[in-house]
């Protein structure tokens, strides 16, 4: 009896022996954060935490800061914990950290969870008295463009009473008709390009109100011209985001040939509210989503030549948790003789991928690539020929429509030594 006890114990311990530790996984191992300044707490993001051995798996998560949170801190084998955000008293810009899974002697463990939170600047509020739609602006023509382009922008009073304003352009290419008015009423706002060369060109439309509503508005305006010449084609399949229920204005992309083109629609869906117009998407969208259609362009040459592109155009609903966050928030640039200073931006945005466009206010500092989705890291770089030694200073504007805090200013200051 003995003997057959000590056989039975023997057997226990092989087959205790036999059974696989506990092994711990987490999904996902990277959450990212976004919001903008003075928010609310935000909402959590679920992590995944499995046994996918054997035997009893007992883990408890630990943060590396005070603004991440986790609930429930443990537990045993399968779970579900949310990592929350607290951006109380943090100022804007980005900040790392880390949540760790630990399981005791469990293969795999500790796991790490990387956190990332990006804090945007909150957009000034409106001034009170005036508000405009829309609160930007974009052209795009072909170099030595003619005709003058032409944009309406709608100027209210936010409470309902006539509001004497003022409008004035930065830009001799710009102009604004009428230059005066009372609310509510409607601006024209003006681009000849003829005169002008290839590239990027901004200005900006100031609007003044006077008596109760003292406010300043200001509206940016792009010119985009390109140059003639080369095969016809579609620079991009991605629409610029629009937002629900804010005016949009946003050109075909398309360059080469010999404009003028002609445009139709010839497949898909626009969003609910928008048109094809001369070359340039138009209109208030009315339904959120993702669109997709596909556009046929001929241009002007003899024999024409003729493309066809299938584009998308996401419309978002506006929301703090899609702001537009940059980083750094400035930059300081040591160049020295021919050598050429370079650093890189990291542009970020909350909810949808959103595209983004950047621009320098000065031609010797080039931002590469010039546009794209988030998110995204574009270098900056300072040309040097032209410039003595001394201290240079310069802006670096970044657009994301859909973003509620678009447009993001970064300042740049650049030291040469020859």
């Amino acid at each position: 009896m003995v003997g057959g006890l000590a056989v039975a114990v023997s057997m226990a311990g092989r087959a205790a022996a036999q059974v696989p530790p506990a092994t711990l996984q987490v999904a996902p191992l990277r959450l990212t954060f976004i919001t903008a300044e003075q928010s609310n707490p935000l909402p959590g993001q679920r992590i995944q935490i499995r046994n996918v051995g054997g035997g009893q798996l007992v883990w408890r998560a630990r943060v590396t800061d005070r603004w991440i949170t986790v609930t429930p801190s443990n537990g045993m084998d399968d779970m579900v914990a949310v990592v929350s955000i607290d951006p109380t008293g943090l100022q804007p810009g980005s900040y790392a950290g880390a949540v760790s899974i630990e399981a005791g002697t469990a293969s795999g463990s500790p796991k790490f969870v990387d956190i990332t939170l990006a804090i945007a600047p909150r957009r000034p509020p409106s001034p009170p008295g005036l508000k405009v739609a829309p609160d930007k602006v974009a052209f795009s023509a072909s170099v030595g463009h003619r005709d003058k382009l032409t944009f309406r922008v709608r100027v209210q009073a936010e409470r309902d009473q006539a509001v004497r304003w003022t409008a004035q352009a930065d830009r001799p290419w710009l102009t604004v008709t009428p230059p005066q008015g009372f609310t509510p009423s409607e601006i024209t706002l003006s681009a000849a390009p003829e005169q002008l060369p290839s590239g990027e060109h901004a200005g900006v439309v100031t609007i003044r109100g006077s008596g109760d509503a003292p406010a300043v508005l200001q509206i940016p305006v792009t010119l985009s011209l390109r140059s003639d010449g080369g095969p016809m084609a579609f620079s991009s399949t991605v629409m610029p985001t629009a937002t629900l229920n804010i005016p949009y204005s946003r050109p075909v992309p398309v360059r080469g040939g010999r404009p003028p083109y002609a445009f139709q629609i010839v497949g898909g869906t626009l969003p609910p509210e928008l048109a094809l117009a001369n070359g340039t998407l138009m209109g208030t969208p009315r339904q959120p989503g993702v669109f997709s259609f596909t556009v046929a362009a001929v241009d002007s040459s003899t024999p024409a030549t003729s493309q066809t592109q299938q584009l998308s155009l996401a419309v978002v609903i506006l929301d703090q948790n899609t702001a537009l966050a940059v980083q750094p928030v400035s930059l300081e640039l040591q160049a020295t003789g021919a050598r050429a200073a370079e650093s890189s931006v990291a542009i970020v945005s909350g909810g949808p991928p959103l595209t983004w466009q950047a621009a320098s206010d000065v031609p010797w500092l080039r931002i590469t690539p010039a546009e794209g989705v988030a998110p995204s890291t574009v270098k900056v770089s300072v040309d040097t020929k032209g410039l003595s030694s001394g201290s240079y200073a310069a802006v670096i504007t970044i657009n994301m429509d859909g973003a509620p805090n678009s447009p993001v200013r970064v300042p740049v200051r650049v030291t040469v030594r020859q």
